[in-house]
C-alpha cells in the first residue's frame, strides 16, 4: 500500500470508531429515556416507538461498520 492508501484506511477507521462512539451514546440515551417510564403520555409513547426503530436501525448500521472496521484492520495488517 502506498502512503495515500494508508491515509485513506486510517481516516476511514477513525471515522468508523467515531460513529461507533456516537452510536453507543445514542443507544444509552434511548435506554435511559425508556427506563424512566415516561411512556404514559401518548405523544412521548409515539416518539419512543419512532426512536426505538431508529435506534435499532442505527445498531444494525453500527454492526455493519464493525464488520467494515474488521476488514480495514485486516487490510492494514496485510499491507504491512
Amino acid at each position: 500500500m502506498d502512503e495515500e492508501d494508508k491515509q485513506l484506511v486510517d481516516d476511514t477507521h477513525r471515522r468508523i470508531m467515531e460513529n461507533i462512539k456516537i452510536g453507543e451514546k445514542y443507544l444509552k440515551f434511548l435506554l435511559k429515556i425508556k427506563n424512566k417510564k415516561i411512556q404514559e403520555n401518548s405523544d412521548i409513547k409515539e416518539w419512543m416507538k419512532t426512536n426505538e426503530k431508529i435506534g435499532k436501525q442505527y445498531l444494525e448500521y453500527l454492526n455493519s461498520l464493525g464488520k467494515l472496521k474488521n476488514e480495514i484492520e485486516k487490510m492494514k495488517i496485510e499491507g504491512e
